[in-house]
């Protein structure tokens, strides 16, 4: 165990530490990894309880940056959106406490998207929808879905999903005849 002022590192049987000549901690496996034989059963609370932290601080980040980046009124100044990731069968995995209206549904887009590009996803694909019978909440809920690919694993021309991270927001415009108009007022 080396302790630093703000750090603590663990070395592992079958790790060595060295320090290097920048004073950086550089951690070298000496022995060959243990095989594995098949899924454990049994959870480490340790372990969960990062891979949570990991993945609600991934959804809180992305809202930071829509936040940071975005220009409408109601997801900078309101904050009426929503960040989360799913799993490639669209099941939430984490999200960030936004507005969890948008979160009860949010999946639902992820499967419909999923399913009809099917085969058709690529690195670098991203999808809008806001179509409320397919996951969305109402027509001004606009959803982002990005899916997330394995491009180190397989065939490079079919990679595999790994997961999708999706947000959704609330927009003012959405297509009226004039500004702050809905689509079927009268002019």
């Amino acid at each position: 165990m080396i302790v630093e002022d703000f750090a603590t590192t663990v070395v592992q049987p079958g790790w060595r530490a060295e320090v290097t000549e920048l004073d950086d901690l550089l951690l070298t496996r000496v022995a060959t990894r243990p095989t594995r034989s098949g899924a454990r059963a049994e959870v480490d609370p340790v372990m969960l309880e990062i891979f949570n932290n990991l993945f609600m601080s991934v959804a809180e980040q992305m809202g930071v940056r829509l936040r940071a980046t975005a220009h409408s009124v109601n997801i900078k100044e309101r904050l009426d959106f929503s960040c989360a990731i799913f799993d490639a069968d669209g099941s939430l995995i984490a999200n960030a406490p936004h507005i969890p209206v948008h979160l009860g549904s949010m999946g639902e887009s992820i499967r419909i998207v999923a399913a009809r590009n099917a085969g058709k996803m690529r690195p670098g694909d991203v999808y809008v929808l806001n179509d409320p019978y397919h996951g969305g909440t109402h027509l001004p809920d606009v959803t982002v879905v990005t899916p997330v690919f394995d491009t180190a694993a397989g065939d490079a021309s079919e990679p595999g999903i790994l997961f999708f991270v999706a947000s959704r927001g609330h927009h003012a415009e959405i297509g009226g005849s004039r500004p702050a108009r809905c689509p079927l007022s009268a002019p």
